[in-house]
């Protein structure tokens, strides 16, 4: 069972685009999101990196109560600092975490003011590694 609203809405997502993923090789999956990396969409490069984004959508889930997810996700999407991060987050701002997750483990530089706003939602939701 869904156990907040962004993981359904991640549901929503992933069903929108099944046509498109139900046909294609590996190389054509990866290659397709080195496009949507390329154009400042997401911070996924490749089909693993896409994993580790969902791993960011597990751990809240994980560590928090339906209340406190709900919670989390309302802060982030009336937070204005998390604009500019990538045009994912733009457009779905409680997606941020999970795009700064990404990049963080790719070794990418991340902007100080993205950093502070990722540690401040990490240390009241979820357990630092």
């Amino acid at each position: 069972t869904d156990r907040s609203r962004g993981l359904g809405d991640v549901y929503k997502r992933q069903y929108l685009n099944r046509d498109y993923f139900l046909n294609v090789t590996l190389d054509e999956f990866n290659a397709a999101c080195l496009n949507y990396y390329d154009s400042g969409w997401w911070q996924s490069e490749n089909i693993e990196d896409l994993v580790n984004h969902e791993i960011m959508h597990a751990r809240i889930n994980y560590y928090n109560s339906f209340e406190k997810t709900e919670q989390l996700y309302q802060f982030l999407n009336e937070d204005t600092r998390v604009k500019g991060f990538c045009k994912l987050v733009d457009k779905y701002p409680d997606e941020f975490l999970n795009e700064v997750y990404v990049a963080i483990n790719k070794g990418k530089s991340i902007s100080k003011k993205y950093l502070d706003v990722y540690y401040e939602y990490i240390d009241t939701y979820l357990r630092r590694y």
